[in-house]
């Protein structure tokens, strides 16, 4: 069951946040602090996009410096931003729940792999870098690699089309 949930979370999380626009009663403050939240978890995921080489190196540098999942995080962040866009309250257990159930697994497993991959140089990365919530202060070092080539690389524009679309539609619902 997990492994199906890790495989599907991207479309799970999407098609919940989806399925959250049907209920949708949002008031402006709520439709704009999300707006916010989201918007702050979009720009996170292109940041870390924009930086990581997956599978060839390993990225610590821009926001991997701060916190080992900023792509995670950004999606944690994105999630949250449509929960409050929502105007729904129990929107927010549900959506944390699924998170929960499809990323957590996904992070045990992807650390694992790493610390495979790149051994003691992960290991200690873990040791200075928090797992999912960034630290505040400013790495020693923050040489940053970042290019859109990457972004692009990475597939990012899939996010930001759900990000758009999900701003699309509970802006709709908002006005209805």
């Amino acid at each position: 069951m997990f492994r199906f949930l890790v495989r599907q979370r991207v479309p799970l999380v999407f098609l919940t946040l989806l399925v959250l626009v049907f209920w949708a009663r949002p008031r402006p403050w709520e439709y704009g602090l999300g707006v916010l939240v989201m918007g702050l978890g979009q720009a996170l995921r292109i940041w870390a996009a924009g930086i990581i080489a997956k599978g060839r190196e390993l990225a610590v540098t821009g926001p991997y410096a701060y916190v080992r999942h900023p792509l995670y995080l950004g999606t944690l962040l994105i999630v949250l931003g449509c929960c409050t866009m929502s105007g729904r309250w129990f929107s927010f257990p549900i959506a944390l729940g699924l998170f929960a159930l499809t990323y957590w697994p996904t992070i045990v497993e992807e650390e694992a792999a790493l610390r495979k991959q790149f051994g003691a140089s992960y290991v200690n990365y873990c040791a200075c870098t928090p797992r999912l919530w960034p630290r505040l202060r400013r790495p020693s070092q923050f040489p940053s690699a970042f290019t859109w080539r990457q972004v692009w690389h990475n597939h990012e524009y899939d996010s930001m089309i759900c990000v758009g679309l999900a701003l699309l539609a509970y802006g709709l619902r908002l006005w209805q």
